[in-house]
C-alpha cells in the first residue's frame, strides 16, 4: 500500500477532476461507494460501527460513507466532531526548548490564539457501557501475510479521574507480556511471536478494557499460554524482581522523553490533556506497588469477560521476506 501526504492527495483530487473530468461531489460519491463496498465484504451488518465526520471534503466523504452504510442495513451511529474537536478549549499547547513565557505568549498573539472565541457546547453521547459481551469470538478474513490474533478483557469503567489504577494496569501488563516477562522470552525465543505483541489498556469514558495482541502462526497455542500465565501470576503474586524492572523501565521511558525538545512537548500535551503534569506522573507511578497489583488481579482479566479476534490471512498480501526465501 502506498500512502501519499496530504499535498500529495490534494493535487491529485485536483488532476483527477480537472482531467477526468469529473465533479467533486461525483468524486466524493466514489470514493464512498469504494469503501462502503470494502467494509461489506468484511463486516456484517449486525457489526457496530461509528463514523467521525471531521471538517472539509474528508468530512463529506465520511457522511456520504455513513449514508450508504446505512442503506444496507448497518448500525451506525454518526458524529459531527469539527466544532468539538476544533474548539480552542479542547486544545493544549506544550512548548519546551530554549524560549520563555513571554516569546510564547507573543507568537500567540501574533497568531491569533488570543482573541477571544465562542465557547462550543460539547455534547458527550455515551451509552451505558455493559459488561456483558457481544461476542465471546470472531474470526475475519483480511488481506494480512500472518495471522493475527487478540484476546481482548472487558473490565469495569474507570472513574474519569483515576489515573492512578490506568497505570496500575499498564504495569501489570508489563509484568505479564513486556520484554522483561518469562513469558515473552519463551514465546519470542521458540517463534510464536514477534517483537510486536503485547498488551495495552483500553480506556474511555464509560468503558475499560485491556487487550492482547500479535501475530503468530500458532495463535491458539499463544492464547493458552498467556491464560496460563495470567492463571499463575494470580495465584503466586506478581514476581517482586520482575515488577521492580518493569516499574524502572516505565521511569526511564517518561525520563528518556524528556531528553529532546520534541518528545518532552508531546510528553507535557498528553499529560495535560489527562490532567496531569509530568512530575505528578512520575510521582504517581512511584507510589504503586507489587502488593497493589496482587490485589488488582484478584478482579480484572477473568476469562467470564474475555472476548478473542482472529484475523486470517485471504491470499492477497504479499508474503514476507523470510517466507519467500523459505518457498
Amino acid at each position: 500500500m502506498k500512502i501519499f501526504p496530504t499535498t500529495s492527495i490534494k493535487q491529485l483530487d485536483a488532476d483527477t477532476i480537472k482531467n477526468e473530468p469529473i465533479a467533486s461531489i461525483d468524486l466524493m460519491e466514489r470514493a464512498s461507494r469504494a469503501l462502503a463496498r470494502a467494509i461489506a465484504e468484511r463486516w456484517e451488518p449486525d457489526t457496530p460501527l461509528t463514523v467521525f465526520a471531521g471538517p472539509g471534503n474528508n468530512g463529506g466523504d465520511a457522511l456520504a460513507l455513513a449514508r450508504l452504510l446505512a442503506g444496507k442495513g448497518y448500525r451506525l451511529e454518526v458524529y459531527d466532531i469539527c466544532k468539538a474537536f476544533y474548539a480552542p478549549g479542547n486544545m493544549v499547547l506544550a512548548a519546551a526548548g530554549d524560549t520563555t513565557m513571554e516569546q510564547i505568549l507573543a507568537a500567540c498573539e501574533r497568531h491569533g490564539l488570543m482573541r477571544p472565541r465562542s465557547t462550543e457546547r460539547v455534547q458527550r453521547l455515551w451509552k451505558p457501557e455493559p459488561m456483558t459481551l457481544a461476542a465471546a469470538h470472531k474470526t475475519l478474513k483480511m488481506p494480512v501475510s500472518k495471522p493475527c490474533f487478540g484476546v481482548g478483557f472487558k473490565e469495569k469503567p474507570l472513574p474519569p479521574n483515576d489515573l492512578r489504577t490506568e497505570a496500575l494496569y499498564d504495569l501489570i501488563l508489563s509484568c505479564i507480556t513486556g520484554g522483561m516477562s518469562p513469558l515473552y522470552r519463551r514465546l519470542y525465543d521458540g517463534g510464536l511471536v514477534n517483537p510486536g505483541f503485547g498488551g495495552e489498556v483500553l480506556r474511555v469514558d464509560g468503558c475499560c478494557c485491556i487487550l492482547f495482541t500479535g501475530e503468530s502462526d500458532a495463535p491458539d497455542a499463544v492464547k493458552q499460554m498467556l491464560l496460563d500465565e495470567i492463571a499463575r501470576i494470580r495465584a503466586a503474586g506478581v514476581d517482586r524482581e520482575i515488577f521492580t524492572l518493569c516499574k524502572n523501565e516505565k521511569y526511564g521511558q517518561l525520563i528518556e522523553n524528556l531528553e529532546n525538545v520534541e518528545d518532552s512537548a508531546s510528553q507535557m500535551a498528553d499529560f495535560a490533556l489527562s490532567g496531569q503534569t509530568v512530575a505528578q506522573q512520575i510521582t504517581m507511578l512511584a507510589g504503586l506497588t507489587a502488593e497493589d497489583a496482587d490485589a488488582a488481579l484478584q478482579h480484572i482479566l477473568s476469562t467470564d469477560r474475555m472476548a478473542v479476534m482472529d484475523i486470517l490471512p485471504d491470499g492477497t498480501a504479499p508474503l514476507a521476506e523470510n517466507e519467500e526465501e523459505a518457498e
